[in-house]
Parts: C-alpha cells; structure tokens; sequence
C-alpha cells in the first residue's frame, strides 16, 4: 500500500488536482466504482467539502490516477 496517500502529504493542491480530475467524469460513476457515496464526490468535485477523509481521498485518488 505504498501508493496510498499519506496524512502528511495531503494538501489542498492536493484536493484542487482530485476536484480538476473529477470536473469531466461521470461522477455517479466514480461514486459507485470506489463505493463511495454520490453526494460525497459531488461535494468534493464542486468545492464544498474541503476535508474530506483520507480514506476518500486515497479511493478517488486510486478511481483517478491509478
């Protein structure tokens, strides 16, 4: 699991790259691919979740750059 997020590597540059990624998917999509709920990403991909966990971040993270 090395290439999961670290507590101490999360940044908002971070979050602003996942909200980037996330403006041209199918966000139900993402939603159901990482078993996330639907409301969570779209939260994060429109900027009104501003720390999500990292669990959250390490699943959207994993769905967007593998």
């Amino acid at each position: 699991m090395d290439d999961q997020i670290q507590p101490e590597t999360v940044s908002d540059e971070l979050l602003e790259k996942i909200k980037k990624a996330l403006s041209d998917r199918n966000l139900a999509k993402v939603a159901a691919a990482k078993k996330l709920h639907e409301n969570t990403v779209r939260a994060i991909a429109a900027g009104k979740n501003t720390n999500p966990t990292l669990e959250t971040l390490n699943r959207l993270n994993t769905y967007l750059f593998g």
